[in-house]
């Protein structure tokens, strides 16, 4: 139920900054219409950057079976990844990743007998979202209703400058590039490994 809430809050925040009726529920053809778009624009915004609060590091389950391929072992990748792993490690204690493994469509390949992933995970709905991401998120989704909804091309292009700095949706300004500097203000200083390598992020409580 939290799921759904919040995700309503979220497209109703969108919706009236792109002068449109909010919605009771997803129930309505319209609902679906709009939760349909708010699918495909999440990944897509959660995936402009390496935002901490969907950025870490896990270690996998290791599988039983035999691989059916040349590798000693198999991991079943997370489910709540929001794409294949951005690195690969075969220990926790390995100061760089490792590029001897194999992917398959939910499984990672190799030599070793345990690994680790840093990767960015799908959060649930967007109240997981940081809030500067968020800021950015409602009005760029409103310039995606407001064209969607009303063929609304005025109102797209003026909350699509506001979002992006431009009407070039991979710019860097705008709400986004507040947002992804503040991330950067956020995080530690640059390491060797992403978040201090498996070991450390086990001890900070990471996924």
């Amino acid at each position: 139920m939290a799921e759904i809430d919040n995700t309503l809050k979220f497209c109703n925040a969108a919706l009236v900054r792109a002068s449109v009726s909010v919605l009771s529920d997803f129930e309505s053809a319209k609902g679906l219409n709009v939760k349909a778009l708010f699918d495909a624009f999440q990944d897509e915004v959660l995936a402009l950057a390496f935002w901490r609060f969907n950025t870490g590091t896990r270690q996998l389950v290791a599988l039983s079976e035999t691989p059916e391929v040349r590798w000693g072992y198999q991991f079943q990748l997370p489910a709540d990844r929001l794409d294949y792993p951005k690195a690969v490690y075969d220990s926790a204690t390995a100061s760089y990743p490792t590029g001897e493994y194999e992917l398959g469509e939910d499984r990672l390949y190799g030599d070793f007998e345990a690994c680790w992933v840093w990767y960015q995970r799908r959060p649930s709905h967007p109240g997981h979202w940081g809030v500067s991401m968020r800021a950015f998120a409602i009005v760029a989704f409103a310039a995606r209703l407001a064209l969607a909804l009303n063929e609304d091309h005025s109102r797209y292009r003026t909350l699509t400058i506001e979002a992006y700095g431009s009407l070039d949706v991979a710019a860097l300004e705008g709400l986004l590039g507040i947002a992804i500097q503040k991330e950067a203000l956020a995080s530690p200083p640059e390491q060797a490994m992403p978040d201090g390598g498996p070991l450390l992020a086990a001890r900070n409580g990471a996924w």
